[in-house]
């Protein structure tokens, strides 16, 4: 057989629609997580997350993430002392079967987690709690080894 330009272009168009054909099927089995469930009500809130985080900036000291051998550690800052109400969210952006919550519960200024309950990878902790009247919230990024 004769190698023209028709058989080119027929090759051509075969191996662009196998190409588009392969992608497609790729991008129906990939999982599509939403950041939250109910996204669009907290984006409809969100100046209070804004209102929340500019609260945790005024406070004279930062918050202490680490982790230690069977545990991961939040080591809160003297003045969070009397915290009505909390809790520690933690997000994985890949998976959302990994999302912890936590609610808040102090001992001496600090939080442990064990480390069983949380995958190895990337999270992003959002730290929020009510003292005195008054929301703070806190963002951080961490990576449990």
């Amino acid at each position: 057989m004769k190698f023209n330009w028709g058989v080119g272009i027929t090759i051509a168009i075969v191996a662009f629609m196998t190409f588009i054909l392969s992608f497609v099927f790729r991008a129906a089995q990939t999982d599509t997580d939403l950041t939250s469930e109910d996204y669009y009500e907290q984006e409809i809130n969100y100046q209070e997350t804004i209102d929340a985080k500019n609260n945790a900036v005024g406070l004279k000291s930062k918050f202490k993430l680490f982790q230690q051998e069977e545990y991961f550690i939040i080591s809160f800052p003297e003045e969070v002392s009397s915290v009505e109400s909390g809790n520690i969210h933690f997000y994985r952006p890949e998976n959302a079967d990994l999302d912890k919550h936590y609610d808040l519960e102090l001992n001496n200024g600090m939080m442990a987690l064990p480390l069983k309950s949380l995958s190895k990878g990337g999270y992003k902790v959002t730290i929020s709690w009510v003292m005195n009247g008054k929301t703070y919230a806190v963002e951080e990024k961490i990576t449990i080894e």
